[in-house]
């Protein structure tokens, strides 16, 4: 990993890093891959280097083609990923966030706190 690489750069090769690895273990190039969701190889070249933007329409169609739910193919962080990557980023309406107040999906929870009441 780079240590310059920002939060979101990261997902994307954990993606394209997950496409890969079910693309070579189904023996399909990535040629062929292309051609089943009508794209060109270089879009799936650069999906699996984690250069690519997709929507959540192809995310769907890649998911199908593998035989995966979109959530193993691409999975989420968690909400102290998404705390973590916050702070880093140096957002700090996020980094205010403390552990304890994620709801029990793991995402922050929005109530207002004592001083904002």
């Amino acid at each position: 990993m780079n240590d310059d690489e920002l939060p979101s750069q990261r997902l994307a090769r954990q993606w394209g890093d997950n496409v890969r690895r079910r693309r070579r273990d189904a023996f399909v190039t990535q040629g062929a891959l292309a051609k089943r969701l009508r794209r060109d190889q270089s879009w799936v070249s650069r999906v699996e280097r984690g250069q690519a933007t997709f929507t959540v329409e192809a995310m769907l169609a890649l998911a199908a083609v593998f035989e995966a739910t979109p959530a193993e193919l691409f999975p989420w962080p968690t909400g102290i990923e998404v705390l973590e990557a916050s702070r880093l980023a140096g957002d700090t309406a996020q980094s205010s966030c403390s552990t304890s107040s994620l709801n029990s999906s793991g995402t922050p929870d929005r109530r207002p706190s004592a001083t904002e009441a």
